[in-house]
């Protein structure tokens, strides 16, 4: 209430009960004189009701305003929980207050809004018209209004509300009025454009494109935005302003981004476009130009260049839709892509933008032209460039084959087995290291309308691929015009390393049966012969064998032989497969051979592992037991052997120092093999003074079942002095008496042998006739060469050392050489 108004007269009214008004009884229907204080004045009634129980208490809140209260009586803002305030709400004055506007959509029955007072002493009031249907609800500061009344097939129907804001001081209220429509349940869902009146710089429209992109010249301040062919009963926004003509949006400099949304009748589908407008500066680029061009999954057959504006390509008949990506040499340049059927007309192609990328959908058989434009910053004249992208027919060649290639490493590349329905190669001359690319060059069949690929990459004519050190694997994929058919032809060329590899050692694996072979993992000199075996069981049909060499670079030649002699059967060259193996399909029964040669890179080492392959023969028994065994190669059998006992231990003399173990099988087809202290022997071999361990393994015919029997050789001890004898040319030599020799007065060399005892050292030194140490070679077969003798009495001295280390005898040879 105004500041002048000191009193409330009140008249409450309700006959049959008792009233109450701020705790002092009243009677119903009389006035009441109520003093009023400045700001909030709250009034009491209380109504008990006959039977004294039932009563009921109503509140009125009066405030007074100060003589200084405000008298402004607009609102702020005013949010809605649906839809888009129209109507030309402004923030702050009573401007088109009687003619806001929103829409919901047919689903909405009920709408929050919340209005605030531009002063927040202000009263604010929410109310609809009695008869309307509508109920209002104050939840805190804001309003819900239930009821809302659906849109009328051929009659509009609004909901009206009114917000009333009462100003501070008690003046009179200013009333806004929101006219609510909620969409006929058959609205419209339509929500796009047909285009922008008067929008020149728009040249691309489409209804489903919704991003656009163009500059104005700095001179351009404003531009007027006019939304064109809005379905009818929609609701078309311009930066969220509600408009139905023309909308004039302020252009800063820079980039200025307007978004145009349609809103369906229905209030449910949506579009919105969003137009970017550059705004240039007084120095803006005029360049209009292209940095680069690509086309995902084809090339062009031209070379890019700024300055070429035409361009072609061509691609399968199953693509039917084409990514490309231009890139504008300046990055405040608009491009825009529009693409036709043919190379004429108005038959437009899609084009969806995503990012800096076009893709345009539908291309049909034959030429489709594809316009690039490039507007430069300062809003210039655009340059086009063209590409003409060509489809082959369905009707092409099914053909995928080549009908030559050419490759080049350092200098031509002849592939003499070449046929092209071959598809693996493997190039047998390595490429030198100092070349590390090769260009590859395809000719298709079919002509030109083929695609070809040269390791994922298409090339029109010929492509160029690194070489790595080592094995390099290039692969050329053809496509048939039908764009159905294809072809992979592969082709393995080796790159040798910087310095070449001297290493020819190999590791060998076998996935069935069990391998053993002498150990030859590191070879780098020398030519090396090592043996194995490989046993099998009889259900062993085939295996898979890796020979990995120590050096990737070395070559491995890997044969199979069915029967181990070369003689019925020829060995077979195995090729290494996928998996990085050797297979033998069909495993022969009884014994083959695997043989694996290795040789370096440098080819200086050539290595070779023989492998026994021994697969047991059908019906083979299953006994590994022998019937005796022996250390002199059968001369003499360990006494009181039992089959079925497996350790024995047999005392042997200390001569001749050597055993040769043989066994009398309980089968012919067992497999035995023999270790003396840990290392496979075949052969005579020395025994230690001591313990010795001689282990022998024995595998029945079928390979499945395995005996060992263990023999302990105690050799003993012989006369220690007697083992540091010597013999010198032939002769016994004794200690303390000098073998003598002479030689002639033109000879300067003197050859001797000297054998000792079994087991010891010898020591060979030399002094000339004046006291000087002379050289003295040893050769083959203890046979010695003393050098450089002078005029005089030469003195060799030969020092044995005896197995027990500690025996020492030295002997003496005295070669005079005449004057």
């Amino acid at each position: 209430m105004p500041n002048d108004s000191t009193k409330l007269e009140l008249t409450a009214t309700q006959a049959n009960a008792t009233l109450y008004v701020n705790g002092e009884k009243y009677t119903s229907a009389s006035t009441k004189s109520i003093d009023l204080v400045v700001g909030k004045n709250t009034v009491e009634i209380k109504v008990v009701a006959p039977d004294n129980k039932t009563e009921k208490v109503y509140t009125i809140e009066v405030t007074r305003a100060s003589e200084n209260a405000s008298a402004v009586n607009t609102l702020n803002s005013l949010t809605l929980s649906e839809g888009t305030l129209g109507g030309g709400f402004k923030a702050d004055t009573n401007d088109n207050a009687s003619s806001l506007t929103a829409s919901v959509k047919n689903a909405t029955q009920e709408i929050v809004i919340t209005p605030v007072a531009t002063n927040s002493k202000a009263l604010v009031d929410v109310t609809v018209a009695s008869g309307s249907g509508l109920k209002v609800e104050k939840i805190g500061s804001a309003y819900k209004i239930t009821g809302l009344k659906e849109k009328g097939a051929s009659t509009p129907v609004t909901n009206d509300i009114t917000i009333s804001v009462k100003p501070e001081n008690g003046g009179a209220a200013q009333d806004y009025v929101l006219k609510v429509t909620r969409a006929n349940a058959t609205a419209s869902d339509l929500a796009s454009l047909t285009g922008f009146t008067g929008l020149t710089q728009i040249t691309d429209f489409a209804s489903t494109k919704t991003d656009y992109a163009f500059n104005v010249t700095n001179g351009t301040g404003t531009i007027a935005i006019t939304p064109a062919g809005a379905p009818s009963g929609s609701t078309v926004t311009v930066n969220g302003k509600v408009t139905s003509g023309t909308e004039n949006v302020d252009l800063k400099v820079g980039e200025n981004v307007i978004t145009v949304k349609v809103t369906a009748e229905n209030q449910i589908n949506s579009r919105t476009y969003t137009i970017k407008v550059n705004r240039a500066s007084a120095s803006a680029s005029s360049v209009d130009t292209l940095s680069g061009l690509t086309v995902n999954g084809a090339t062009l057959n031209e070379t890019f260049a700024e300055a070429t504006t035409a361009y072609t390509t061509t691609v399968l008949n199953s693509v039917q839709d084409l990514t490309i990506t231009p890139t504008a040499k300046d990055s405040k340049a608009v491009v825009t892509v529009k693409a036709i059927k043919g190379t004429t007309g108005t038959n437009k192609l899609e084009v969806v933008q995503s990012g800096s990328s076009y893709t345009i959908k539908g291309l049909a058989e034959g030429d489709n032209t594809v316009t690039i434009s490039v507007q430069p910053e300062n809003a210039g004249t655009a340059k086009d460039y063209t590409l003409t992208v060509t489809r082959v027919a369905a009707t092409a060649s099914d053909s995928a084959l080549l009908s030559g290639i050419a490759l080049n490493a350092g200098g031509a590349i002849t592939l003499t087995n070449w046929n092209n329905t071959v598809e693996s190669y493997t190039v047998p001359t390595k490429v030198a290291n100092a070349t590390n690319t090769i260009t590859v060059t395809p000719t298709v069949a079919s002509g030109a309308k083929a695609e070809v690929t040269v390791n994922g990459t298409k090339v029109n004519a010929s492509g160029t691929g690194v070489l790595n050190v080592g094995e390099n694997t290039i692969q050329v994929k053809v496509t048939a015009p039908n764009g159905v058919a294809t072809k992979t032809y592969t082709f393995k060329v080796t790159r040798q390393g910087e310095t070449l590899g001297k290493e020819a050692g190999v590791t060998l694996a076998s996935d069935k049966g069990t391998l053993t072979h002498n150990a030859l993992a590191t070879v780098t000199s020398g030519a090396v012969t090592a043996d194995g075996s490989l046993v099998l069981t009889n259900d062993v049909s085939s295996l898979n064998f890796t020979a990995t060499p120590a050096d990737a670079q070395a070559a491995v030649v890997v044969t199979y032989d069915a029967d181990g002699t070369g003689s019925v059967s020829t060995p077979v060259t195995l090729t290494k497969n996928a998996q990085g193996t050797y297979t033998i399909a069909n495993v022969a029964e009884g014994k083959g051979e695997l043989k694996v040669t290795v040789t370096s890179e440098d080819t200086n080492v050539s290595n070779t592992v023989t492998i026994e392959v021994d697969k047991a023969k059908t019906g083979a028994t299953g006994l590994a037991s022998v019937a005796a065994i022996s250390l002199d190669n059968g001369a003499t059998e360990i006494k009181n052997f039992d089959p079925e006992t497996t350790s024995y231990t047999v005392p042997v003399a200390h001569l001749p120092g050597t055993v040769t173990p043989l066994v009398s099988k309980g089968h012919a087809d067992q497999t035995v093999t023999y270790k003396l202290n840990g290392k496979v022997i075949t052969s005579a071999t020395d025994l230690l003074v001591g313990d010795n361990t001689l282990v022998v393994t024995v595998v029945s015919p079928d390979k499945k079942v395995t005996k060992e029997y263990t023999v302990i050789i105690k050799r003993v001890s012989g006369n220690l002095s007697e083992l540091a004898a010597l013999t010198v040319n032939n002769a016994a030599a004794a200690v303390g008496t000098p073998v003598a020799a002479t030689i002639a007065a033109d000879v300067s060399d003197y050859k001797f042998t000297a054998v000792a005892s079994p087991k010891a050292t010898v020591k060979v030194t030399a002094k000339n006739a004046v006291g000087q140490t002379i050289i003295v070679s040893p050769g083959a077969n203890n046979a010695y060469t003393a050098s450089a003798l002078t005029t005089g009495v030469n003195t060799i001295t030969v020092q044995v050392t005896a197995e027990d280390g500690v025996t020492v005898k030295t002997y003496t040879i005295a070669v005079t050489k005449t004057p």
